[in-house]
């Protein structure tokens, strides 16, 4: 049940995945990997390979600040990380949804991102809690519940895609065209295939100067959409994410 007033409602899922709004089969993946290479990561995988994740970042709906969000990318060895996020409420906000908490263990299989477990905690609605182990032989994202998901090739859960399509784009270069990237996510009651493509160069102001990014748009149909700018300089650092409901802006994320 939503217990949230209209003008919050978006805020709910914004808060889970906010970066790239919970989406992404691996149609067109960086490097494809079969079922039985993905349960032996390559551990030749470094730190340079990953896109620059760390940072905070201010929500918005509209004028109103929401909160701010944490992103935090951590080696754990042997090609594998561990990639956090927080979601901090502040003002009004915090009297209608509490902190919210996900975390991805992923390893890399050559240049794809194979999920390990992925888990979401929201801190005022403990039913919503649920943790995702991938098995990658069986081809199955099983819950804490008992509940198996079953899925064919390359996946991602909610975080793993966000690095997935900032690989994508590191790898193409930020050339804007045609080609679209798409990606399957897992989640506990469903999978998703979505799709994105670099549709245009613009210069961003967010207080501290201009910044020429690369724009990344969800372009599969759907009512829901989301717009990513990234900063090439800063090796594709994400600065702004704008999620989209029937043509308007919903919320906004920016860098601090």
């Amino acid at each position: 049940m939503n217990r949230l007033p209209m003008t919050w409602a978006v805020s709910k899922r914004a808060w889970a995945g906010v970066l790239v709004g919970g989406v992404l089969a691996a149609a067109n993946p960086v490097g494809g990997v079969s079922a039985a290479a993905a349960s032996v990561p390559d551990k030749t995988a470094t730190e340079a390979a990953m896109p620059p994740v760390d940072g905070r970042y201010t929500l918005r709906r509209g004028l109103l600040k929401l909160g701010t969000a944490d992103f935090s990318l951590i080696t754990l060895g042997g090609g594998c990380y561990r990639y956090s996020y927080a979601a901090n409420p502040t003002g009004l906000a915090r009297m209608f949804i509490g902190r919210v908490i996900e975390v991805s263990e992923f390893c890399m299989d050559g240049d794809t991102i194979v999920p390990r477990t992925y888990s979401f905690t929201r801190e005022d609605e403990k039913d919503e809690n649920y943790v995702l182990r991938f098995d990658h032989e069986r081809h199955v994202a099983r819950t804490d519940g008992g509940v198996e998901i079953a899925f064919e090739g390359a996946v991602q859960d909610r975080l793993s895609l966000q690095l997935a399509v900032q690989r994508w784009v590191m790898a193409n270069k930020g050339k804007v065209s045609d080609a679209t990237y798409a990606v399957t996510q897992v989640e506990p009651d469903r999978i998703k295939v979505y799709e994105f493509r670099v549709t245009a160069r613009e210069t961003l102001d967010l207080g501290k100067g201009p910044i020429e990014t690369v724009k990344v748009e969800r372009v599969d149909p759907s009512r829901r959409s989301i717009r990513v700018w990234a900063d090439p300089a800063q090796g594709y650092r994400i600065v702004q994410v704008e999620q989209i409901k029937d043509g308007s802006v919903q919320f906004q994320m920016q860098l601090e």
